[in-house]
Parts: C-alpha cells; structure tokens; sequence
C-alpha cells in the first residue's frame, strides 16, 4: 500500500450529484475491482481532466503507463452513467454494467480528499475561470441551446439557473426539469436570460406648506402642511411657478423649451435625490440641463447592448449577445457613467461627473476653496 493511502482515508459519497463536485484535477482514487481492466485493481490514479460527460486518469507515480499516456496524454478516460447504474456504499462507489442483463457491478473506486499531487496543465487558466464566475454568478438564468453529449444530453430550450462555477470552468446547473448536467463554455451552447421583471412602484414624500388668503388677500400667518397626494391637485401651479421663477440664463441655454419634454426628466431627478421641499426642487429645475435622460433604458440588460451597438456594428454586437451576461456588463457600464436608473429611464450628468445636488455641489466647491 502506498504511503498517501495509509495516512488517508477514503472519503463517504452519497450520491451522483455530489461526486461530479467531488471529481476535479487533482483528486485521487483507487480501483478496488474492475472487470474489463483487472491490472487497474490496487493503484492509486489521479484526476487528470473533467468533462460534462466523463473524467480522465492517471497512473500515480507512473507517467509512461499505457494508462497514463492514453487519449493523447490525458490518460483513462471513465464516462459518468446515470443515476441508476450508480450504489454508493459507505465510502465504496459501485457502477453497475447497464449494458447486461445481468446489471452486475463492473468496476468499483474509492476516493482520496484532494491533494495537488500532479503539476498538469489540465485547468483553465485562472483569470478565465474567475472570469467564468463573474460573469455567471449563482442564480444566473440560463437557456441552453446545444450539447455536446452522446450519452443524455439536456434537451435544446431547457432553462434553469446557474448553481456554482468549478475550478475547471464547468458551469454547473440546476434545470427547471430536475436535471443537473453542467454546460462547458466553448464546447455547449447557450444564451443568458434576463432576470424576471417586476414592478417597483416609488413614493416620495413630497411636503409642502400652503398660505392661504385673508379676505383682505394678505398670506395668513399661519400655513397648513399639505402632503404628496394633496400637492397633487396643484401640480400645474406648482410647476407655472418653476417656470416663472427661472433664472435668465436659463432660457439661453434651453432649460426648459417644453414642460412636457422636461417633465421625465425633472421627476427622475426628484426620485433620485429624494427631494422633499419645493426649494430643493426648484433648484433641481434650474440645473435641469446639465443632466441627459434617457427613457429608452430601463434596465442593465438595455445599457449594454445600447453600449455594444454604439461600438461595434450590428452584425458583431448580435454575435457576441449570446455570451455576455448583460446584467453585470450593464450595471458595470452605469458605475462607470456615474449613472443612475430612476422609474423614468437612466440618468446622468452631461459630463458623466457624479451627480450630486446643487446644495452639495457648492459645499464641495466651498470646501476646495477653503483647501
């Protein structure tokens, strides 16, 4: 018995599902019989590669063994069977012959814990891997397209989400229909879907204090607090005087050409900054065309394929759609804009700056000054 296996010992699986986690290069096992291959029985071979379909194996310590120099040097190559075929004993991991009547078992292993015993390059280059998983974190929705397994591949349109990513970049799944055969990036084919919409309904609370007028039509001295939904019934008045009230060189640079052109844009930035009293508001109005709103985007999955569009032609953009997760690429595109996206579309500074109210901007500017 070799040294590792006395210091070891081997490792209890309960399932299928939880041996594909457990396979991975690197890992160690031993055949304990094997009936197509009797001279396997007794050593000791290490996981070399792992496919969706089957692993490959070495020979420990014995790189010129025909087994170890097998399928091009990736050595033997063992196929998953399903489920059925599979009795997990203790720490006895026994495949039946499904193809005999008989169904006796054909070849029995025990696994090791994982050590890193051989310097193969069998993983995907690491900054690939993590790229895999940043791109595909857990929960992502997924629709395959094709599969590239002979045995039982997942049918063309299953959905299901993302389960975990593997050292190897297999992307491990759980379907909607029970299954949970991972999908190889490069080798199967599929699409990410969007994340379900769902309706967020935005409530400001919007205060106010109403003067009301004497019969001499003097302001009474004291006011009464109106709410948001009470403001409501005096919108027009509320926005007349906005209007009335703006700054000359307001209408130099086109602040306010068409209310209902500006009104998306003005209640975007009332939702974004949370603002709660008219003269917030009203200073909102007057630096209203430093922003650029966008009602067309409305989500992250829209930012980024209005990004891919804008460099690159339309024949490439749809190419490369399939393969990229668009929420994550989207919600990276709006960090870097130093965007936002409200009720009523994306917004954003005219010169991508942070956007902040004018109260803040003047705070910083005061605070520079004083530096």
């Amino acid at each position: 018995m070799e040294r590792s296996d006395k210091q070891r010992k081997p490792v209890a699986i309960k399932n299928l599902s939880e041996l594909k986690r457990f396979i991975q290069p690197g890992v160690e096992f031993k055949t304990l019989s094997q009936k197509n291959h009797p001279d396997l029985v007794g050593l000791t071979r290490v996981v070399t590669t792992v496919q969706t379909v089957c692993f490959y194996s070495k020979i420990k310590d014995q790189p010129n063994s025909r087994f170890s120099t097998d399928n091009g040097g990736k050595g033997f190559r063992t196929d998953f069977a399903k489920a059925d075929a599979y009795i997990f004993d203790g720490t006895t991991v026994k495949v039946k012959d499904t193809r005999n009547k008989d169904r006796g078992v054909i070849y029995e292993f025990e696994f090791y814990d994982r050590e890193q015993t051989m310097q193969e390059d069998t993983n995907m280059d690491r900054k690939m891997v993590n790229f895999i998983r940043e791109q595909y974190p857990p929960g992502t929705r997924i629709r395959l397209n094709s599969m590239e397994d002979p045995y039982a591949p997942i049918a063309p349109g299953t959905e299901g989400e993302v389960d975990f990513v593997d050292d190897i970049g297999t992307i491990h799944m759980k379907w909607d229909n029970g299954r949970a055969l991972g999908i190889v990036p490069g080798e199967d084919s599929f699409s990410v879907l969007p994340p379900k919409l769902t309706t967020l309904k935005l409530y400001m609370p919007l205060t106010a204090d109403f003067y009301e007028r004497s019969e001499y039509g003097d302001l009474e001295p004291e006011s009464t607090m109106l709410d948001g939904c009470a403001l409501r019934g005096y919108q027009d008045q509320i926005m007349a005087e906005l209007v009335k009230n703006r700054m000359p060189e307001e209408t130099e640079r086109g602040l306010m050409p068409s209310r209902e052109k500006q009104l998306p844009k003005l209640k975007a930035l009332l939702e974004h900054f949370e603002v709660t009293d008219l003269a917030a508001a009203a200073s909102l109005v007057e630096h209203i065309g430093d922003y650029i709103l966008t009602p067309e985007i409305s989500s992250p999955q829209e930012a980024a394929i209005d990004e891919l569009n804008f460099t690159m032609d339309v024949h490439s953009a749809e190419l490369l759609l399939p393969h990229v997760n668009l929420f994550a690429y989207g919600n990276e595109i709006i960090k870097d804009d130093n965007a936002t996206l409200t009720s009523y579309g994306l917004l954003h500074r005219e010169d991508y700056q942070p956007m902040q109210t004018p109260v803040q901007e003047r705070f910083e500017m005061d605070t520079q000054q004083l530096t």
